[in-house]
């Protein structure tokens, strides 16, 4: 501010001043427009629009797989469903040319004949009538799978998240693990296994009595929830009787954390020097590959939690000498990492798991259980937001990972 007095002639030299000011103004306002008009639209989208095109040709090129081995599932269906009346009907006639031929037929022959003869024609009506039942579902596709992003300027360190659209109580006992899909979740809390629909309204309990649910996961391929054990068993979970098999082909291993891809099952092992398997979901869990230490993770360090999203995995790691904990985002195929992003978080081995997963724009949440530290990391590993104000609240992974909605969150006290 100018503490000169205001005699005429310094008053002239700011009325000048303020005025050559404007007129820069009006120059820079005339650049401004200038490079506004000079936008290239479809540059600027061409790049999105590429994507789209791909995702929309990749997802024809899987209609049309799934369509062709379906539509030789019918054919072979078809033909071995009428080979039966065409065996029958071969074999009827032969045997009736040869009672002709030697003329010898018998009332026992003519019984067995008819019977037979009308077994057959029942089979054809039978055909004709039902012909082949399919069960075809309608697709879903989830319009959130694709998305434009909007950059905005955040002036609030404040982990904001839509408002709960459901949230159920759990005791902290004895620790809960879940998993959804697009229409239930299922929960393990205090030896119960618990059936909920999208509104969380309970379907159905049974009792767990096969010993402490570490993890859970849906697969989608195979319509089913995987578990894994601290009896270092895997278990197939039916959606609908929430009948179990145990998957024998998969070995014993100390198994801490499961995810599935739309082809691979992927389980980690627990505590240091940990394992990574991938199972074939397509050919009865068959082995496609195990990762060791050092390409998992070093010798004296955990993994805490997998996650697979978009070809990726992303691993929650922890060293056991600097009680420091990472997220690692890797290739789903070689386990190469991309990057990491440091916690900054001390934890030890028997404190309360670290869960991750993907949200919208290929941003990851990570969450501690049992205390207030939710991370909101971006795609190119910034930390966009930490949240640490909900003390006396316990999170789940699933919170965000579910799909019932894209705002369902569980908690319970602490």
């Amino acid at each position: 501010t100018c503490k000169k007095n205001l005699c005429r002639e310094h008053l002239k030299e700011h009325d000048d001043w303020l005025n050559s000011e404007v007129n820069h103004l009006v120059e820079e306002m005339k650049s401004v427009s200038n490079r506004y008009m000079t936008i290239d639209r479809n540059k600027l989208i061409n790049d999105f629009r590429q994507k789209l095109d791909k995702w929309r040709d990749d997802s024809y090129k899987k209609i049309d797989l799934i369509y062709e081995e379906k539509r030789k599932e019918l054919e072979q269906d078809w033909t071995e469903r009428v080979a039966k009346p065409r065996k029958g009907i071969d074999l009827m006639q032969s045997k009736l040319n040869g009672l002709i031929r030697k003329k010898k037929a018998t009332h026992e022959d003519i019984s067995r004949s008819t019977t037979a003869i009308r077994y057959i024609d029942q089979k054809i009506k039978d055909i004709e009538q039902k012909g082949i039942q399919m069960n075809i579902p309608t697709l879903f596709i989830d319009d959130n799978l694709t998305y434009i992003k909007e950059s905005k300027i955040e002036e609030t360190d404040e982990f904001q998240l839509l408002s709960s659209y459901r949230s159920i109580d759990y005791s902290a006992q004895s620790g809960v693990a879940f998993a959804a899909n697009n229409e239930n979740l299922l929960i393990y809390e205090s030896d119960y296994l618990n059936l909920l629909n999208r509104d969380l309204v309970p379907i159905q309990q049974i009792p767990w009595r096969y010993g402490h649910i570490y993890d859970m996961s849906w697969s989608a391929t195979l319509t089913n929830f995987i578990i894994i054990t601290d009896k270092k068993i895997v278990y197939l979970i039916n959606e609908s009787s929430l009948s179990l098999k145990v998957i024998q082909s998969i070995p014993q291993e100390k198994w801490w954390s499961s995810t599935c891809s739309d082809k691979s099952l992927f389980l980690s092992t627990y505590g240091t020097d940990a394992n990574i398997f991938q199972f074939n979901l397509l050919s009865s869990f068959e082995l496609i590959k195990r990762w060791r230490s050092p390409d998992t993770c070093r010798e004296y360090e955990s993994i805490h939690d997998i996650n697979y999203a978009n070809e990726t995995l992303a691993l929650i790691i922890t060293d056991s000498s600097t009680k420091i904990a990472r997220l690692e985002v890797r290739s789903s195929t070689t386990l190469t990492q991309f990057w990491s992003f440091a916690l900054n978080i001390n934890h030890i081995s028997y404190q309360p798991s670290i869960h991750c997963c993907q949200i919208k724009y290929s941003e990851w949440i990570v969450i501690i259980e049992n205390t207030s530290n939710i991370f909101h990391i971006s795609k190119d590993e910034k930390l966009i937001r930490r949240r640490i104000s909900w003390a006396g609240i316990r999170v789940f992974r699933n919170w965000i990972r579910s799909q019932l909605r894209p705002n369902t969150k569980l908690c319970g006290p602490r």
